[in-house]
């Protein structure tokens, strides 16, 4: 049996579990090698996203027309139920603000989210994503610990760009119980063909399944927050998993 076998299997009851095809995820798994994959799994939705390296066969397997940007960038795939798995190029690299938009939006909407990618201040541009089977792109941007008057700015800023976004208000529960400016912070925007879509993302570093669950409870009723933990815990045991490297 290979190292990896084992690797595969968990991956294997996951996937099935979740109703999603085994065999397209595992072959684009196998051709880049577990040790390569960074796994993101919903606990509050069926969704399973893999960050890999982007190794051309990979491109091929999941986008075949699509041509992957130059510079360092890698594959993210998502899939959700049957659904065609859906690939986006995730480019790293320190860039302005313009350049990002530039990089990754439809043309017809970059004047726009410029503009909210801009309300935000104190931030570095940590990763932008332009997604290659469809029409969509996305900016995260990364905020250090902040305290005082700096806090308070990188809350009333938040909060503004959550309403010109037409978030739920639901975002600040999440970020009050995440310790507000105590953590690191990404925040991430989308856009569309359409203009910037009313997502907004906030991403906390390294964290522990207790934690997880508090998120959880901050976002929804506590019927479904307590399926997130059941699934937290089926997850962990399912890919042995001891610690987490983040929670979005």
């Amino acid at each position: 049996m290979s190292t990896e076998a084992p690797h595969l299997l968990r991956m294997t009851r996951v996937l099935e579990e979740r109703g999603i095809p085994v065999r397209p995820v595992l072959a684009l798994v196998t051709t880049v090698g577990t040790e390569n994959v960074f796994l993101a799994l919903g606990t509050l939705t069926g969704r399973v996203q893999l960050l890999v390296p982007s190794h051309p066969d990979a491109v091929a397997a999941v986008a075949p027309s699509a041509t992957m940007p130059a510079g360092r960038s890698m594959l993210l795939v998502s899939a959700c139920g049957t659904q065609p798995l859906a690939a986006a190029a995730v480019i790293g690299g320190a860039v302005t603000a313009q350049q990002a938009v530039d990089e990754v939006a439809p043309p017809t909407a970059r004047t726009a989210w410029l503009s909210l990618i801009e309300s935000v201040s104190g931030g570095s541009i940590r990763n932008r994503t332009r997604y290659l089977t469809e029409e969509r792109g996305s900016v995260t941007i990364a905020f250090a610990e902040r305290s005082g008057a700096v806090e308070a700015l990188f809350a009333h800023e938040l909060a503004t760009l959550a309403t010109r976004l037409g978030v739920q208000a639901s975002w600040r529960r999440l970020y009050d119980e995440a310790g507000a400016g105590a953590a690191d912070v990404g925040v991430t925007t989308e856009c569309t063909h359409a203009g910037p879509a009313p997502r907004l993302a906030l991403r906390f570093g390294s964290t522990g399944w207790n934690r997880a669950i508090d998120l959880a409870k901050a976002m929804v009723d506590i019927d479904r927050a307590r399926g997130a933990a059941v699934r937290m815990g089926g997850l962990a045991g399912a890919l042995e998993i001891e610690t987490l490297r983040g929670v979005e």
